[in-house]
């Protein structure tokens, strides 16, 4: 008899995968309660590497053992057997109950260590906190790559390519509600930093690496105390304030280049290459081979190690590249090592570990790093040894940036991001907003009329039901782009105006009376794109006596009459209703300093009634400019208000926004989703090849509409969308010849701020 099947190990092998971690979370959680102080770096570094391994182990442990003792097929008989399959999605219930054993114990385990968060780490989350943390976290990552690997694997045995389809529509809702539940749990909500010195700083230091970067985003304080800097895809790059207010500028400027050199290198994408390389190797070799049912718990650890390991190796040797980089574009290697050194004090974490443990990790330790720097620098033994000397004071005495306003970049407060409304949360949940809302449009009207016109028989030719699918769609998308780009303003009048009345931000008098207009506020003499949305920044426009002012959350400020040059409308925001902003030119003679910003109200519903509020807006200010009133401002607060200041704000332009690479992979995905849609409803992909190839037996008995078709029209309705984009990437306003010839902006566009 064979050892698997022994009842007793059918039963504990499993179960002994899942008290474990268990035990060994338990077992941390008592060393962690008698740490004495100078050993709790050399702990918690044990914990970080245990928390990284739990969930891979645990889970791991269970595919592995249960494979050991056949337990899925046995499950799967079992479900079978009782007829519980032929309930609707009860694949997937069964997928998910399956693997909730593991799960389970997984958040067990990070609640179990709420006393080392605390006592060690000095992190004050609740048992409650860890165990939405981590469900959540297995929702966004785990959960689709299980249904993903599902609907693959079906592919290849008797499961249809509808099942895979909602594989991956079920995968993709799971990681979009879940992950937004993690960020808002972990408060984990970037801002983007669209001005000041540090922004003007990194786009410097991005100009000598010839990185074009797109954005820099601030992470606020939080619980977490998180101390780290991150380059993203996209090429942009997040920096944690809590790093930021501890370093000094030289080792900010650092910490910014190692960040650009990855983006330089392309390593993000680089990386995951690298982590798909090491899986398809893998499963190259298990599916080109007919492998006996003994060798499936090899090969379930070597899908999990051999990318992983891969991983690690590739990015560990990215971590020395990059900080070669830095020191060459900075010229400091000294801060590049005070700012590594200060990384890992701050994440509580230790300078040096050893080789084997650096396997299982993504960046070699701090002492190797520092000593790589050294080797490329030239610095001696002796200095490398004093800069890594905690009790010595980590000290340069080369001179490099240090601005003029202190050690530390000035940096906006923590309360102001949490009181901003127009934030790049906000905007970010817009934009993704109607982008899903487009992309569905787009990929599932067309099936959904193709299949009800199918089912009412009204046509029995496939090209007619394709024509009148066509034209249905797409008269109800340019209904629906009238509405879409201001969808959520209703709920952000409501925000601003409640803010504006709380403090008392603009005149209560004005705000009474319904004189101050909500617009949107954006830099430069066209339309620009400002984390997907074409405002920089939302606030209250509102003349008071000889004065126009402005007060927004990024920005505030007021011109007189005499100051302001030209109003006139000019191209807004790319669509099909040529939608309007208002445009102002302003020039303060005794500076010389003048600019350009425009305007879009936000307080309405549709693009046709924005540019019909636009006209009026545009109206009233050039009869309140042309006015021969002399009256002075009454409010005290208007005539604090100074000048624009110029200067420069990170934003997109039209043509960046709009490259023919971009256009194709969002067609890709459009007709890729709209042949997901259409199999989903059971429209056949076959049809369409059987009337080109003259198939008699299907032309005399009409099978039902072409999924293909589907696809041709969610392309047709794609290319409606974008071509306003391509047309519209060169519109700006002409300046009047009062203006100087060569106004401002600077790079990245110019904004009064």
């Amino acid at each position: 008899m064979l050892l698997t099947d022994s009842p007793a190990i059918l039963v504990l092998l499993p179960v002994a995968a899942l008290l474990v971690p268990i035990a060994l979370t338990l077992h941390i959680v008592q060393r962690a309660r008698q740490v004495s102080e100078e050993d709790r770096v050399a702990l918690w570094f044990s914990c970080v590497r245990f928390l990284r391994w739990l969930v891979i182990g645990t889970l791991l442990a269970w595919w592995v053992t249960t494979d050991l003792v056949h337990w899925k097929p046995r499950f799967a008989f079992f479900l079978h057997v009782h007829g519980l399959l032929s309930v609707p999605g009860a694949n997937y219930l069964a997928l998910i109950f399956f693997w909730l054993p593991p799960m389970l114990v997984v958040v067990i385990c990070q609640t179990l260590f709420q006393p080392v968060y605390s006592g060690v780490r000095g992190i004050d989350w609740t048992r409650a906190e860890l165990a939405r943390q981590m469900a959540y976290s297995l929702g966004a990552s785990f959960l689709p790559l299980l249904l993903v690997a599902t609907g693959f694997t079906g592919i290849f045995g008797k499961d249809s390519f509808r099942s895979f389809a909602l594989s991956f529509v079920l995968a993709f809702v799971c990681a979009i509600f879940f992950g937004r539940r993690l960020r808002k749990l972990l408060q984990l909500s970037p801002n983007a930093l669209t001005t000041g010195e540090l922004r003007d700083r990194v786009f410097f230091l991005a100009s000598q690496l010839c990185v074009k970067l797109q954005q820099i985003y601030l992470l606020p304080p939080s619980k977490s105390r998180l101390a780290n800097a991150f380059a993203r895809s996209g090429r942009s790059i997040l920096l944690t304030h809590y790093l930021l207010s501890h370093l000094t500028r030289r080792e900010v400027d650092a910490v910014v280049a190692h960040e650009l050199a990855h983006l330089k290198h392309d390593h993000p994408r680089l990386l995951g290459f690298a982590l798909m390389g090491g899986f398809g190797a893998v499963a190259f070799s298990y599916f080109s081979f007919s492998w006996q049912p003994q060798w499936r718990p090899l090969f379930d650890v070597l899908f999990v190690a051999v990318p992983l390991l891969t991983y690690y190796f590739v990015a560990r040797r990215f971590e020395f590249t990059a900080d070669g980089t830095a020191v060459r574009v900075t010229s400091d290697p000294e801060a590049m090592i005070t700012g590594l050194i200060k990384l890992h004090r701050l994440n509580l974490l230790p300078l040096q570990w050893g080789k084997w443990n650096e396997r299982l990790l993504t960046h070699p330790s701090t002492v190797r790093r520092a000593q790589a720097i050294a080797r490329l620098a030239q610095l001696s033994d002796r200095r490398v040894a004093q800069l890594l000397d905690p009790s010595a004071e980590c000290s340069s005495s080369s001179s490099h940036y240090d601005g003029t306003a202190g050690e530390h970049y000035p940096l906006p407060s923590p309360d102001s991001l949490k009181q901003k409304v127009f934030s790049t949360e906000f905007k970010q949940s817009l934009s993704a907003r109607s982008y899903l809302l487009s992309f569905l449009i787009l990929a599932l009207l067309p099936a959904l009329l193709m299949k009800g016109l199918d089912a009412l028989r009204i046509f029995d030719s496939d090209v007619l039901v394709f024509a009148a699918t066509l034209f249905s769609s797409t008269a109800a998308f340019l209904l629906l782009l009238n509405f879409l780009p201001l969808v959520g303003g209703g709920r952000l009048e409501r925000k601003m105006r409640l803010r504006a009345k709380a403090q008392a931000v603009v005149p209560m008098d004005v705000m009474c009376h319904g004189h101050a207009t909500l617009v949107g506020l954006s830099p430069g003499p066209a339309p620009r794109i400002f984390e997907g949305n074409y405002s920089w920044d939302a606030g209250y426009l509102y003349t008071c006596g000889d004065r126009l002012c402005y007060c927004g959350e990024e920005t505030r400020f007021s011109l007189r009459r005499d100051q302001i040059v030209a109003v006139q409308l000019g191209p807004g925001m790319p669509g099909w209703f040529r939608a309007r902003s208002l445009y102002i030119v302003w020039r303060d003679a005794e500076s010389g300093t003048s600019a350009i910003f425009n305007l879009r109200p936000l307080a309405v519903r549709s693009v046709l009634k924005m540019n019909r509020a636009a006209r009026e807006l545009a109206g009233r200010i050039e009869a309140w400019r042309t006015a021969n009133s002399t009256a002075d401002c009454t409010s005290g607060l208007s005539q604090l208000l100074p000048l624009p200041e110029v200067r420069a704000v990170t934003g997109t332009s039209i043509k960046d926004a709009s490259k023919p690479q971009q256009l194709f992979s969002l067609l890709i995905i459009v007709g890729f989703l709209s042949g997901i849609f259409a199999s989903l409803l059971g429209l056949p992909f076959a049809a369409i090849f059987d009337l080109a190839a003259g198939d008699t037996d299907y032309t005399d008995s009409y099978a039902g509409v072409s999924g293909w078709y589907a696809v041709l029209c969610s392309v047709v309705l794609f290319l409606l969308l974008i071509t306003p984009l391509l047309l519209a990437r060169n519109d700006s306003v002409s300046l009047p010849s009062k203006t100087p010839s060569s106004p401002p902006p600077p790079p990245h566009s110019a904004a009064p701020v």
